[in-house]
């Protein structure tokens, strides 16, 4: 089913990221990093149904994995909501701490460690060294 759903997610993505390339090269256009996760999703996406109907149809997803993906969908959409609230580094790291304990991660090290470093990481290449706008 998360198969099915994230291949329909990527497909959505790469229909709106190519409606919004409309001028000159692609390197200009700001449909280009949309479709490149859009591609990526999609791959990822047939590897998990490929990898699903390649297990034997008497195994069925647990209930815990419906709530982990029912969670992480939950935590994506506060994620979007709380962006311009508390704009991109704080949500960030909630984010990030919040996905890693629903992931089943308790060590605290890697719980700190882990959304900090990659909330500095993500601003440092984006905001600093890209100059892009982060929320």
């Amino acid at each position: 089913m998360e198969g099915v759903l994230f291949l329909i997610i990527s497909l959505f993505i790469i229909y709106h990221a190519l409606s919004l390339h409309s001028f000159g090269e692609w390197a200009l256009s700001p449909g280009l990093f949309p479709l490149i996760l859009g591609v990526v999703l999609l791959i990822l996406s047939v590897f998990l149904l490929r990898k699903t109907y390649g297990v034997k149809k008497a195994e069925k997803g647990s209930v815990s994995d419906w709530k982990t993906t029912l969670l992480s969908i939950v935590l994506c959409m506060g994620y979007i909501l709380s962006l311009p609230i508390l704009h991109f580094n704080l949500s960030t790291i909630v984010y990030s701490f919040l996905f890693l304990l629903i992931l089943g991660v308790r060590n605290i090290l890697i719980l700190t460690i882990l959304p900090i470093g990659l909330t500095a990481s993500i601003y440092y290449t984006f905001g600093v060294l890209l100059r892009v706008v982060l929320p």
